[in-house]
């Protein structure tokens, strides 16, 4: 069982909060690059939405660094790319938090919810069992922010 320190507790409830507020693309940006960051470093994050038969349909690729254009393109393909391979590791987790190596992204941590899933990719660490809890905490404000942010472009 992962306990939390007040600090912990403090960011999370913060990043809850301003996560239910998102509702444009920009403000689920800045929340990425705030509140989760302060509480999930990374320098790359997928937001993955899913199809019917659970493969990846779309994918949105936030990121702090700049990514040359064939590493964006890389992760941005929804088909070829690396997220589905990734999310049938994560599946065979039976839908826990996984802990992954993305390759020249480093450590990363994946995890979803219905029809969409994220990956946290650019870790400074690996990804243990305080991270997984905090993402699990994290999913289903996440999950209604980009819920919210399709209807608006919908």
């Amino acid at each position: 069982m992962v306990i939390l320190n007040s600090n912990e507790q403090e960011y999370l409830l913060h990043a809850i909060e301003k996560g239910r507020a998102v509702a444009a693309p920009r403000d689920f940006f800045l929340w990425s690059q705030g509140a989760l960051q302060a509480l999930l470093p990374h320098r790359v994050l997928l937001c993955l939405e899913l199809g019917d038969d659970g493969r990846v349909r779309a994918v949105e690729c936030l990121h702090s660094v700049t990514l040359a254009s064939v590493q964006s393109a890389a992760l941005c393909d929804a088909s070829g790319g690396p997220a589905n391979a990734w999310l049938a590791a994560w599946r065979a987790s039976h839908g826990q938090p996984l802990a992954l190596e993305a390759g020249e992204f480093g450590h990363g941590l994946v995890h979803g919810a219905g029809d969409v899933a994220f990956a946290l990719l650019g870790m400074p660490y690996a990804a243990g069992a305080r991270e997984a809890r905090l993402l699990q905490m994290l999913i289903p404000c996440m999950q209604q922010a980009q819920q919210g942010m399709a209807l608006q472009q919908g």
